[in-house]
């Protein structure tokens, strides 16, 4: 059997990934996959030719056909359904049950539990019906088998039964003045062989549109049938080394079982599509990023991480020298890098995200570590500082003695030979450095990392602030990534020009797995 790649061939799952936008018939999340807006095919097609057994019945098939086409769905019905978000078959099957009745074992009358949901069955000994209030009708019958008897109750004017019928019930048998009842029960002939509510596993949906229960049933009974094969999208060897049902059957099961444990295997199969739609959404996103983007192609070729990581006082952990080759293999990568760095507290995050920085740094770009509290930034710029000290990648600190600091600075501008990495912090009320000897003027700050004489800046928001640039940043490190958002992290990577720099985050909030 062919071992299958679906990132290496995504059209398998392409029907699966496009969705159609009702009202609009526009495509999203699989636009590069070259599937087919059945909506539009299906544009004049008359309701009483339309025909569901077509071929290719995926989800995105279905989703290009109205939910009117249900047997038992009016214009009424699709209006409500509409308003509900249900526009199309593939909606009305992807609104699943939320728990399940099992009703499928048939209880002898002198044996039924009191206070449980059951079915019985029996032969309708008498019938009686009289009016209790206006517009209120309750119907009494006595139901018989051959253990014992058992009186039901209805207020439904609209229950047609008559004695020597044949009948399942289903519902709650009570005791009411020493005799069995039970009251508003679902009820089905013996002879129907199709029921949806008695003598099986009964699904309960949650409540849709107004639509009753029996309606929403029926409803989706007869879209499922006409839907059926729906088309499988995994091959083979997937499913049977996950351990998956096919789709047709998941579907099935989902709204109705045989069995109530039938019900949880088909949920798993379908979790599974869903979540695979979404990681595959993103996958050929981060692929069609990736194409369009300019990266920034670093050299790994250079010194400055091999001298840093060489005299540090101990020795790396395998997860340590792990992260640093990908993180290293992605950065000399022509894409731009987008990479996200977990461990826990003194799990020895910053050491990795100092050598990606140096990685930067020795390719003749800038790096920037956004943190989200100014403590934090501090904690890092000065963790960061020992660290270049250690590794004897401390620059000549310099004294400014003219009136701002900037033009005395360096004579010639920032020289590149002294050696060193310059790192600067900034922050709302900070400006710091590490090569000047004495504090520093904000404004001199800013203009250093303007001009490129700061090869690494440590920094809060203060870093996204628009009167803040960068000569050159090639990376971005982003601490504690989940307390900013989408917006701010991709604010700080804008402050590139032309170009995309590498993006690394880092968390020490365990990711689910």
């Amino acid at each position: 059997m062919r071992k299958t790649n679906l990132f290496a061939e995504p059209r398998l799952f392409a029907a699966d990934v496009t969705t159609i936008r009702h009202g609009g018939g526009t495509s999203s999340g699989g636009r590069n996959c070259n599937t087919l807006l059945v909506g539009q095919v299906l544009r004049g097609v008359s309701k009483g030719s339309y025909n569901l057994l077509m071929a290719g019945r995926h989800l995105s098939f279905l989703h290009g056909i109205p939910v009117d086409k249900v047997a038992g769905v009016g214009p009424a019905a699709m209006k409500k359904l509409a308003s509900a978000g249900v526009h199309s078959v593939a909606d009305l099957l992807l609104h699943v049950p939320r728990r399940y009745l099992d009703r499928s074992q048939l209880f002898d009358l002198a044996a039924v539990p009191l206070g449980e949901e059951v079915t019985v069955g029996g032969t309708i000994l008498s019938v009686q019906q009289r009016r209790i209030s206006r517009g209120r009708v309750m119907t009494t019958a006595t139901i018989g088998d051959d253990t014992t008897v058992m009186s039901v109750v209805w207020f439904n004017p609209y229950i047609k039964i008559k004695e020597g019928e044949e009948l399942l019930l289903s519902g709650t048998v009570e005791r009411f003045r020493g005799r069995l009842q039970m009251k508003s029960p679902d009820i089905d002939r013996l002879e129907n062989d199709d029921s949806l509510v008695t003598g099986r596993v009964v699904p309960v949906h949650p409540s849709l549109a107004g639509l009753t229960p029996y309606k929403l049933r029926a409803a989706i009974s007869n879209a499922l049938a006409r839907s059926q094969p729906i088309g499988e999208v995994l091959p083979e060897d997937l499913l049977d080394r996950l351990d998956l049902m096919d789709r047709a059957t998941a579907f099935q099961n989902i709204h109705f079982p045989t069995a109530v444990e039938h019900a949880y295997t088909a949920r798993r199969r379908l979790v599974f599509d869903e979540l695979f739609r979404l990681e595959l959404s993103l996958a050929l996103r981060k692929h069609a990023q990736q194409t369009s983007a300019t990266g920034v192609r670093h050299d790994s070729t250079g010194t400055t991480v091999d001298a840093f990581t060489g005299v540090l006082p101990y020795t790396l952990t395998g997860a340590q020298e792990r992260s640093i080759t990908e993180i290293q293999t992605d950065m000399v990568a022509p894409h731009p890098m987008h990479r996200l760095l977990q461990g826990e507290v003194g799990s020895g995050k910053t050491v990795v995200a100092v050598a990606a920085l140096l990685t930067a740094v020795q390719g003749g770009y800038q790096g920037a570590v956004m943190a989200p509290t100014e403590v934090l930034a501090e904690q890092h710029f000065f963790g960061t500082v020992d660290l270049l000290e250690d590794a004897g990648l401390k620059p000549p600190l310099c004294t400014p003695t003219g009136e701002t600091g900037t033009e005395s600075l360096f004579d010639n501008g920032a020289d590149d030979s002294v050696g060193g990495v310059r790192v600067a912090l900034l922050t709302g009320s900070r400006a710091y450095t590490n090569f000047v000897d004495g504090s520093a003027k904000r404004a001199d700050v800013v203009a250093w990392i303007a001009d490129g004489t700061v090869d690494v800046v440590v920094g809060t928001h203060a870093l996204i602030q628009d009167s803040l640039s960068f000569a050159n940043l090639g990376l971005a490190v982003v601490d504690e990534q989940h307390r900013f958002g989408v917006y701010q992290r991709v604010q700080l990577r804008d402050k590139a020009e032309g170009y995309d720099p590498d993006l690394l985050i880092m968390t020490a909030t365990p990711i689910p797995r």
